[in-house]
């Protein structure tokens, strides 16, 4: 798996260097920093956490002014309670996606039900690209 380094090098191999309309981000810290950097001019930066537990404290302005980059937080319980007629279509639609079979998530490790720890410390670890998914076994 590329490095946060190379990021930046993949998104403008990918798009001609034009750099990426939107990134959506969940980690912080460097990906943070490499996400807003993989923006081409008049991109978008969703920032929806930081599992990483490093959330940056400062953007410097600069780079949102000459690039023109948008940057928005995303906190769903926030919109859950504010405006759950948006939330609401947006899950309708998810569940269409799901319905039809039209989403194809990356599952990067299977791990069997006795193997929980492993799977959460593989995902600590950042092991695991996509998916890590515990097999359950029905009741008998």
């Amino acid at each position: 798996m590329a490095g946060y380094d190379d990021l930046r090098e993949i998104v403008a191999g990918v798009t001609d260097g034009r750099g990426a309309d939107l990134a959506l981000e969940s980690v912080g810290g460097a990906a943070f920093d490499a996400s807003l950097a993989c923006l081409g001019p008049f991109g978008r930066l969703v920032t929806v956490g930081a599992s990483s537990g490093d959330a940056p404290n400062r953007i410097g302005l600069a780079k949102l002014w000459f690039r023109s980059l948008s940057v928005m937080g995303l906190h769903l319980t926030s919109w859950i309670e504010q405006r759950p007629d948006l939330v609401a279509t947006s899950r309708r639609r998810v569940l269409d996606v799901l319905t039809r079979r039209d989403a194809h998530p990356v599952v990067g490790a299977i791990f069997d039900v006795t193997s929980v720890a492993q799977a959460f410390a593989a995902l600590g670890d950042r092991q695991v690209t996509g998916r890590a998914v515990v097999l359950v076994e029905p009741s008998p």
